[in-house]
C-alpha cells in the first residue's frame, strides 16, 4: 500500500539525495557550484555577478544518474541579455518548499507503507 508523502518527509528525503519520480526521472536539489553542475560560461558567470554561484541551491528533474548535472535540466530561461533565475534559493528547505508546488512533487512521489 502507498501513501501520499508530506513536505516534512519529502524534504528530508531530498537532503539524502536524489529521489525517485518514476522510472526514469529523479528530483535533485543541489548547491549551485562546479561540482554539482556543469554550467554554461554565460549562466557561470552571471552567478558569481549575482553572489548565487555556490551560495543558492536548486531543484529540478532530471533522467540523468550521476555529477555534475547537465544545465539543460535546470529551470532557467535565457533572455538575449541574461538568464531567469528565480528558481535560485540561499534556503534549502525554501528551495525545496517551491520545488514542491511548482513541479507538483507530492503527487508524483509515493511512499510505500
Amino acid at each position: 500500500m502507498t501513501k501520499k508523502m508530506t513536505k516534512k518527509e519529502f524534504t528530508q528525503l531530498a537532503k539524502e539525495g536524489p529521489i525517485k519520480i518514476d522510472e526514469h526521472s529523479n528530483y535533485v536539489i543541489v548547491k549551485v557550484n562546479d561540482d554539482n553542475l556543469d554550467l554554461l560560461p554565460k549562466l557561470r558567470s552571471q552567478l558569481v555577478k549575482e553572489n548565487k554561484y555556490d551560495n543558492t541551491y536548486i531543484g529540478f528533474i532530471t533522467h540523468e544518474k550521476n555529477k555534475p548535472y547537465g544545465t539543460i535540466n535546470l529551470p532557467v530561461y535565457g533572455r538575449s541579455d541574461k538568464y531567469e533565475t528565480k528558481h535560485f534559493n540561499k534556503d534549502f528547505e525554501k528551495a525545496v518548499s517551491a520545488d514542491i508546488r511548482e513541479f507538483k512533487l507530492l503527487e508524483r512521489v509515493k511512499i510505500n507503507n
